[in-house]
Order: C-alpha cells, then structure tokens, then sequence
C-alpha cells in the first residue's frame, strides 16, 4: 500500500490531522515529507478512544509504535505503510530552573527514561 491510497479508506484520527478545510496524514520515507489527504469517519482528541473503532474495523489509525505493540504482538493489528514514518511527537519533561534539581524530581525523570525504553522495547 501507498499513502496515496489512504483516501480510499475511512480513518480513524485525532485534531492534529486537519489540515484548512481537509483532513491529512504526514508522512515520511527516504528522508522525504508529504502530507497525504485521508477521509476521517471519527475524530478523538485522545488515541486511546479510537482504539476500540479500529479493532472492530471501522478504519485505519495512525498510532506510534508504543502505542500499538502490544496489539500488534497480539495479531490484533497490523501495520499496513510499513517503511512509512508518521508524525512523530516530542516529548519533554520541564521543571523550574536552578542548580539543583529535588530529589523527587530526578527519579522522576529517570522512571520516565526507563518507562519509555521498556515500552519501545516491546517489554
């Protein structure tokens, strides 16, 4: 499949797909970025609800690799742009400055780190 393909398809998505008066899907390939027109049959602002409408085939869902590991392990899902890069979101922890950051916060951070990487890992 292609991502000029998606229109023939009804997606399941969340508000950063608008587009003016449309609806897309950014994605990359080869170092290349092209936004690609989808037809939304729901919109959520969390993924997490279209989560339920996807596994009973209502449409495509464009979800980070976290997100869907489990269920992809599952067999429940499938990825069908293999080699495609969605929008990837940043993720930043922010605190008050100064030298010296409380104790709570630095393991805080850490969980954060080792969460994150035990969730990329699959475990």
């Amino acid at each position: 499949m292609h991502p000029f393909e998606l229109q023939r398809h009804f997606a399941l998505i969340t508000r950063v797909a608008r587009r003016g008066a449309g609806y897309a899907w950014e994605m990359t390939k080869d170092g290349t970025t092209e936004s690609y027109g989808i037809t939304p049959v729901i919109e959520a602002d969390d993924p997490e609800v279209l989560k339920a409408p996807l596994f009973a085939g209502a449409g495509l869902m464009m979800a980070t690799d976290m997100i869907m590991a489990k269920h992809a392990a599952e067999g429940r899902v499938r990825a069908v742009l293999p080699g495609w890069l969605g929008r990837c979101p940043e993720l930043h922890t922010v605190f008050p400055r100064g030298n010296v950051q409380p104790p709570k916060l630095r393991v805080f951070v850490d969980f954060l780190v080792q969460r994150l990487a035990m969730e990329l890992a699959g475990s």
